[in-house]
């Protein structure tokens, strides 16, 4: 099981020194008594005191994160599908309108967070979580443009550098190359989830050609051509997965789908019924469902 990568990147080992002072009172006042003006006139000192503290760096970097996103009230006669909302009525019990939450995005405050976070990069290039920090928070705010462009210059970085990456306290990250293809994964499932076809197959271009003979790198990028519609493309490579990792149900399922694409009837049963036989119980009632489909369209073919 990997640790994943979440926005928020405070370190909490010991630090010495007035940088120490300076920290626990940023995360007193982060964490426990937020208060934004106060914060920022702790960092301008803190910056005066050591511009190369990377604490300051991530705090300056989490604070300007958090205000560039605020929750307002808002009243009007249309309400939203995203969230509860409340409806108001008037006197004779109609609806007149609703209030609900929103979030607020401010770009401009955001640049400042992604500036700061370039700095500390800059100063502490081998620090792989300022770098995931960032962005994670690009694809929080679906600016995934850049979002994939960090996350390439992160993989061509580590095919430079062999994995030779610092993370908190400038340790030596562990097991790093399984770590770093666990939090890629999740980047490129990030991009697939939100429907950013074009940027997850560059992504996942670049993690077949640096792991060429991993099967999950070999059947991202085919899901990529499957997604295309390349389906004799999507196959090779999921058959070179398959027998890199024969037992691995994720993969028989493309498989199967894309046999039944192709109209390989015989195959994709073949695949689909592979997972009943060896999958677990959710796996089983999922390509039973599949098959089952699959049969139903085949009689009424006939």
């Amino acid at each position: 099981m990997f640790r994943k990568i979440y926005v928020v990147i405070i370190l909490l080992g010991v630090h010495f020194g007035f940088s120490q002072t300076y920290y626990n009172q940023f995360i007193d006042l982060f964490q426990k008594h937020y208060d934004a003006q106060k914060i920022e006139h702790l960092l301008t000192e803190w910056h005066q005191k050591d511009a190369k503290d990377i604490q300051y760096y991530i705090a300056g970097y989490n604070f300007y994160l958090k205000e560039s996103k605020k929750e307002i009230l808002r009243l009007d006669t249309k309400g939203t599908n995203d969230g509860e909302q409340l409806v108001l009525k008037d006197s004779l019990n109609k609806t007149a309108g609703y209030m609900y939450s929103e979030i607020v995005k401010d770009d401009a405050v955001f640049a400042k967070s992604q500036a700061l976070i370039d700095e500390g990069i800059k100063l502490y290039p081998k620090r792989l979580d300022l770098r995931f920090g960032k962005i994670y928070a690009l694809g929080d705010a679906k600016k995934y443009d850049a979002f994939t462009n960090e996350i390439l210059n992160v993989i061509q970085l580590t095919k430079t550098n062999n994995f030779d990456w610092l993370w908190e306290d400038n340790k030596p990250l562990e097991d790093a190359i399984n770590f770093f293809k666990s939090a890629i994964q999740d980047y490129e499932n990030t991009l697939f989830n939100e429907r950013q076809d074009a940027q997850f197959k560059k992504v996942a271009l670049a993690m077949r050609d640096f792991f060429p003979d991993d099967p999950i790198a070999l059947s991202t990028l085919g899901s990529s051509y499957l997604i295309e519609g390349n389906y004799p493309e999507a196959l090779q490579l999921f058959i070179k997965a398959i027998q890199l990792s024969p037992d691995d149900t994720i993969i028989m399922n493309n498989l199967g789908e894309t046999y039944a694409r192709l109209k390989d009837y015989d195959n994709a049963k073949k695949y689909f019924s592979k997972m009943i036989a060896i999958g677990d119980e959710e796996t089983k009632k999922y390509a039973e469902a599949k098959l089952k489909k699959l049969e139903e369209n085949l009689i009424n073919k006939k």
